[in-house]
């Protein structure tokens, strides 16, 4: 559905299945906490969660997503932020959560393009 796919080498899901749960309770295991989201049908790209977002000091800046194939996620990522209890902002300008930024130390770094 982007441009970076290769539609003619599809995805073995139940592989990709089996290393997402190895990789959850792996980071379980080592003390993390993981929260999930609900995916949503028809946005199969909704596992790149780290685009879902950008969090810092309990404020989540959630994404405007550039391309027509994602932009129907941004609305549960808010509404999953808002339940979660951040006090949530809806940016006025494209932006794909930590796909474009980083926080270091106390400065945080943005890209674009």
């Amino acid at each position: 559905i982007n441009p970076w796919m290769e539609p003619t080498k599809p995805t073995d899901t139940a592989r990709a299945v089996e290393q997402w749960q190895k990789l959850h309770d792996l980071y379980v295991e080592l003390g993390h906490e993981v929260e999930l989201i609900e995916p949503l049908a028809g946005y199969p790209d909704m596992v790149y969660t780290a685009n879902g977002g950008f969090v810092i000091d309990g404020r989540a800046y959630v994404p405007k997503f550039r391309f027509v194939e994602r932009q129907g996620e941004a609305p549960a990522f808010a509404d999953w932020f808002r339940g979660a209890g951040y006090d949530t902002v809806i940016p006025e300008e494209v932006n794909e959560g930590e796909g474009d930024f980083l926080l270091v130390g106390d400065v945080i770094l943005a890209g674009t393009g």
